[in-house]
This record gives C-alpha cells, sequence and structure tokens, in this order.
C-alpha cells in the first residue's frame, strides 16, 4: 500500500525533501467551477517536480456550472503538463438552500465533464466522492463504475464503496500530520498498482550534479 496526500492553499509546504521522505505522490488541487484556480497549484507542482514526487491533480466540482465548461476550464490549468497521476474530479458537491439539480442533471454533467476531458486529453479521469454523494447519485451508471474510484471515508476500519467492487485510493482521513508542512493533511491508502506504474520524472543533468555534490559534501 502507498500513502498519497492531496493539499491545496489550505497547507503550507515548508521542505519538499521532508515530504517526500514520508509520502509516495501528491494531489493538488488545480480548479473549482470556472472561476478559481488554486493559487497554489504551480508553485506545488514545480515543488514536486523538484524532489521527484509523482502529482496529479484534481477540479472540485460546483452544482452551479455545467460539466462540459468546467472540464475545459480545468484542462487550461495544466498548460499541457498532467503529471504522472490521473486527473481527478471531485465530486462533493456544496448543496445550497435553493437545492440541488436532480440525479439525471447531475449525472449529465458528470458525463459531459469526463467525456470533454478525456476526448481533448486522452486521460482517463480518476472519481473521488464519499458515501453520501455517491448515494445521492445512485443507482449508479455502468459509464461511471468503468473509472478509477477515491473514496472519501473517516473513522472505519473498510470504506463503502458499493456499487464500485474496488478502490484505487482512500482517504481515510482529514487531520493527518507530515514533516515539511504545516498544517493537517488529508492521509490517503493507494493501491501500489495505481501509484506504483507511474515514471518519475527524469532528473536533469544539474539535479544529478548537485545530489552527487550534496553526497560528497556529506561524506567527504
Amino acid at each position: 500500500m502507498k500513502l498519497v496526500i492531496d493539499i491545496s492553499h489550505w497547507e503550507t509546504v515548508t521542505d519538499w525533501s521532508k515530504v517526500a521522505e514520508q509520502v509516495d505522490g501528491v494531489y493538488l488541487k488545480a480548479t473549482q467551477g470556472t472561476w478559481l484556480k488554486d493559487n497554489t497549484f504551480e508553485k506545488y507542482r514545480i515543488g514536486c517536480e523538484s524532489v521527484g514526487l509523482p502529482w496529479g491533480a484534481y477540479h472540485f466540482y460546483e452544482l452551479a456550472s455545467s460539466g462540459k465548461k468546467q472540464a475545459e476550464y480545468f484542462i487550461k490549468a495544466f498548460n499541457d503538463s498532467f503529471g504522472q497521476l490521473p486527473p481527478c474530479l471531485d465530486f462533493e458537491p456544496i448543496v445550497k438552500d435553493n437545492g440541488e439539480p436532480s440525479r439525471e442533471n447531475k449525472l449529465a454533467s458528470v458525463r459531459s465533464f469526463l467525456d470533454t476531458f478525456e476526448v481533448a486529453t486522452h486521460k482517463k479521469v480518476l472519481f473521488y466522492s464519499n458515501p453520501d454523494h455517491i448515494k445521492r447519485l445512485s443507482p449508479i451508471p455502468d459509464w461511471l463504475l468503468e473509472h478509477y474510484l477515491w473514496i472519501a471515508n473517516y473513522g472505519v476500519d473498510k470504506p463503502l464503496i458499493k456499487p464500485w467492487t474496488k478502490w484505487a485510493m482512500w482517504q481515510f482521513t482529514e487531520a493527518g500530520s507530515i514533516d515539511g508542512i504545516e498544517d493537517a493533511v488529508d492521509l490517503d491508502h493507494a493501491q501500489d498498482d495505481f501509484v506504483g506504474h507511474v515514471t518519475q520524472p527524469e532528473k536533469t543533468d544539474k539535479e544529478k550534479l548537485d545530489e552527487l555534490w550534496k553526497w560528497y559534501t556529506t561524506f567527504k
């Protein structure tokens, strides 16, 4: 089992080297709706790459915008650098006092998001949600079950994932502690084959020389 964290502007990273010693991958918040690009996304992406940490990005879905427009907004945030972990749709929409769309309308919007993203990028999207929102979408159609599931389920020994039969990642706490990050962090178990198949970013010649010099100055 691998350990993955997911972070956004709510977390302050102070030492990426320490983070890399403890985790196997990082998900970064990139966008929300059609109006917000997380102001730490670029900085944290560069931080991950500087220490060879596989990264992926997620989009926080909003009920008020069309799935197609949200997918297009998400795509623009990447600037053609999609990371090593699958892009993710975070589906835990905030329900306002005036209610929420019907199950059919929500599913249509989610499908529009997934299809728009995958046609444009040729990348299959990871689906993040929790048991409550999965219940609101149920029965879950076959086309959604074809996507890897990232489930958020706290305080349990085994996550509730029905009707999925397996999970790719399980967010088991929102109150984790990681050296090199000042704030509480979401911690996620990830299946070995989900993270293990990614290709680590290739180090540049300068990075290789810097590592060699660091080793030399430490042990000479």
